[in-house]
């Protein structure tokens, strides 16, 4: 668990040099698939985004935390690195498509479809 936070902070970061490092650690400690590593990469950003869009509306923290059962949403803002909700919506849109693909057959290649995510977003 603390590995896919590393990772998401280090891709919110934009260092390509962590997010390839952690993504390779966590890829052999997950050798049959990647699909539990793209949901839970999937959760920690939807947390980011709901933390963000929130604030952005005009909600302070402790409604996010109520609400959402989000306990540290000034936390995920800082690990943002400066990106909006936006960002982080198109990102969990990529990951779902990548995680329906797998599903489906239609992408051979889950690892590298996930690191072709990742890449793009570094």
């Amino acid at each position: 668990e603390q590995l896919i936070w590393k990772l998401c902070n280090a891709m919110s970061a934009g260092s390509a040099r962590d997010t390839i490092r952690y993504y390779h650690q966590l890829t052999s400690l997950t050798e049959t698939s990647v699909q539990p590593l793209i949901a839970s990469m999937a959760m920690v950003f939807r947390r980011m985004y709901i933390s963000l869009r929130c604030y952005e509306k005009g909600m302070p923290d402790e409604m996010i935390r109520t609400q959402y059962g989000i306990r540290f949403p000034d936390l995920d803002r800082r690990s943002a690195g400066g990106k909006r909700s936006r960002y982080y919506l198109q990102l969990l849109v990529e990951l779902a498509d990548v995680d329906q693909g797998i599903k489906n057959g239609s992408i051979a290649n889950g690892n590298l479809a996930l690191e072709q995510v990742l890449w793009r977003h570094l």
